[in-house]
């Protein structure tokens, strides 16, 4: 469920945000301290006493880690905790969860999301039913803290496989009495996400843009040298071609094919050699690794980074998990960090999460390279290892 919103009133949203991030010394602040009648920065006002926010928390009645940047929320680390102002409290814009919903965003760009197995007709109206409730909750909190829902910007899609969607009875949702009905496929943050997840569209896009970059490079092409036609390539094809590619994992081979026919391309456009050249010296020579193998590299940083940084995301962190060994404190498995690998039965869907896919690739790496602490380093050895694996 992907939902959008705007800003209703954008000038108290700046004015909001100016008193916010203004000093505490400034006038405004002082009319800001009147107001609370004198509690000091980082106080809110409890009966007659004021009283410290708690660490990590904004606001009277926040319950919830805000950061920032708050798009709308009126929620950052240098906020009043009075001007917190809505009885559920803050919510991160990033991750947060709504009568067991999650919900994640990114900027002004949220979605909703919840399984249910389509065989149980019970399981599948009550998940619907909770999800447009959440919707109405949403959508008070926003008309409260001036901001609107778009149902006409707002998709909602079933995902599964073919058998599995034909037993489903959903083909519309309610979005603040506005009826959805339900997408084949939508395009949430530049990732063309089909209901089958095959990601056919997702890569015909992709192919559709390099193909004419490539086109308007070549035009040029005798005007460039090869270091700035590379810098060139990098940026208006290889940055295609790594955008989002860790959801390919897993993929039919004639997919990804499609993909790598326009990396060798690209390659063979950077050296000004033939059509009818070696793709993988061509690769080689300019030291770039074939799209089966950025998709691994890519799945392998984000790993790194939930088990390494504090700072990834949740969601993601709680789909890895360490595995243990009954034998010795300090066994192998624990210092190299090996991860579990969830059993599952479908192979060719269910396989291709980020919760086997990610320990998957993790556990492969050599047990010196997981054991590296800094990121930079972890990085160039890992492009190594897959050099020499791919050549």
């Amino acid at each position: 469920m992907k939902y959008m919103y705007d800003f209703m009133d954008r000038w108290k949203v700046l004015v909001f945000y100016i008193l916010m991030v203004s000093d505490a010394n400034s006038p405004k602040i002082q009319n800001i301290k009147e107001v609370t009648k004198h509690c000091l920065y980082g106080q809110y006002k409890d009966g007659e006493v004021c009283k410290v926010c708690p660490a990590g928390y904004t606001g009277v009645n926040c319950s919830q880690k805000c950061t920032p940047p708050s798009y709308g929320f009126f929620c950052s680390k240098t906020c009043y905790c009075s001007y917190c102002h809505h009885e559920v409290g803050c919510m991160p814009t990033t991750e947060f969860t709504v009568n067991g919903y999650r919900i994640l965003g990114y900027a002004d760009d949220h979605s909703a999301y919840d399984s249910f197995n389509p065989k149980a007709i019970a399981d599948e109206k009550h998940v619907i039913t909770n999800l447009e409730n959440v919707l109405v909750n949403i959508n008070d909190w926003m008309n409260l803290n001036r901001l609107k829902l778009n149902p006409s910007k707002t998709k909602f899609v079933l995902f599964g496989s073919p058998q599995m969607l034909s037993l489903s009875s959903s083909t519309s949702i309610n979005v603040v009495g506005a009826s959805v009905n339900s997408s084949v496929c939508i395009k949430y943050l530049g990732c063309y996400l089909d209901e089958h997840l095959t990601f056919k569209k997702f890569v015909s896009e992709k192919c559709k843009t390099i193909s004419l970059n490539l086109f308007l490079i070549n035009n040029i092409r005798q005007y460039l040298t090869i270091d700035s036609c590379k810098q060139i390539v990098q940026s208006l094809v290889t940055s295609h071609l790594d955008y989002a590619n860790s959801v390919l994992y897993g993929l039919p081979e004639c997919t990804i094919k499609r993909l790598q026919l326009l990396q060798n391309r690209a390659a063979k456009l950077v050296l000004k050699w033939k059509s009818t050249d070696s793709s993988t010296e061509a690769l080689k020579r300019l030291h770039w690794l074939p799209v089966y193998f950025r998709i691994r590299f890519k799945i392998a940083c984000v790993v790194y980074k939930c088990l390494n940084d504090s700072e990834s995301p949740i969601y993601l962190r709680e789909m890895l998990s360490i595995r243990e060994s009954p034998y010795s404190i300090r066994s192998i498995s624990s210092v190299a960090k090996t991860l579990n690998v969830p059993a599952v039965k479908r192979k060719t869907f269910a396989a291709r999460s980020f919760a086997i896919s990610g320990p998957t690739v993790w556990n492969e790496l050599p047990t010196d390279m997981r054991t590296i602490r800094d990121f930079t380093t972890f990085k160039r050895q890992l492009k190594a290892f897959y050099y020499k694996c791919a050549f």
